[in-house]
């Protein structure tokens, strides 16, 4: 092995080996960076998921309040205007739906 401080020194056994396996880069993350990054990557491409039912629960409410107005305004112009072909479908299919939703 070569002396540093000696400059007349020959290296009798060659350089140095470098040790096992690839070099580490300097800007090289550590494995819970790495974790964190790749957990951050997961949440960001997940869906969103409402936190409760309570704004599922209000767009249902919201919606069977919207077929009962539907529902009685058709019943209103079949009153005004008789039973007509046009009429007596939509009435037929809002009470459908709203079965459905009941």
């Amino acid at each position: 092995m070569k002396d540093k401080r000696d400059p007349g020194t020959l290296d009798l056994l060659g350089p140095a080996k470098r040790g096992r396996g690839r070099p580490r880069k300097p800007d090289a993350l550590s494995n819970a960076e790495r974790q964190y990054r790749y957990r951050q990557r997961k949440k960001a491409a997940q869906p969103v998921a409402v936190g409760s039912h309570e704004a599922a629960v209000a767009l249902l409410a919201m919606t069977y309040r919207d077929l009962g107005q539907l529902e009685s305004a058709a019943a209103a112009i079949e009153a005004r205007f008789g039973v007509q072909a046009e009429v007596a479908r939509l009435v037929d299919a809002v009470r459908t739906v709203k079965r459905h939703f009941s």
